[in-house]
């Protein structure tokens, strides 16, 4: 009859254990808040250097665009279409060097803002470096 009595005391006081560890473990206000912004607003629609569409990788803030030959990379003018509110930097419409490299663009919306890496080539002249008809005998 003892050990019944003790393991019932046991059972008693681990069952109440329990009942307050997951009471006091399960918090109804969180301790811990994670702010991730909202880019929604803060991205590039479109992107036209010198009036070529280019590619926008939103994922990784990269714009990639290849001009024609001859295109001169220091005087490069971009147009920029943005959602409401949005604003870049360097602007819409006007001329960007990127003979230098890529050239990052900052889009600010609501106090949020992201940015672009933007990179533009030119594509090289085409050379023709031989060329030859053969007649060819077949069977």
């Amino acid at each position: 009859m003892k050990n019944i009595y003790n393991n019932l005391k046991w059972g008693i006081f681990l069952f109440l254990t329990g009942i307050f560890l997951f009471q006091t473990g399960c918090q109804d206000e969180l301790l811990f808040q994670d702010h991730v912004p909202d880019y929604t607003y803060s991205i590039i629609r479109n992107f036209t250097a010198d009036d070529q569409k280019a590619d926008i990788d939103h994922t990784n803030g990269a714009i990639t665009a290849t001009l024609p030959a001859g295109s001169d990379l220091s005087s490069v003018t971009v147009n920029i279409s943005l959602p409401e509110g949005a604003a870049v930097s360097p602007v819409s419409g006007s001329t960007v060097d990127f003979s230098n490299g890529p050239v990052i663009f900052t889009v600010s919306n609501n106090g949020v803002e992201r940015e672009y890496t933007t990179t533009i080539s030119v594509y090289g002249n085409p050379l023709m470096m031989s060329f030859s008809l053969v007649k060819t005998w077949g069977y």
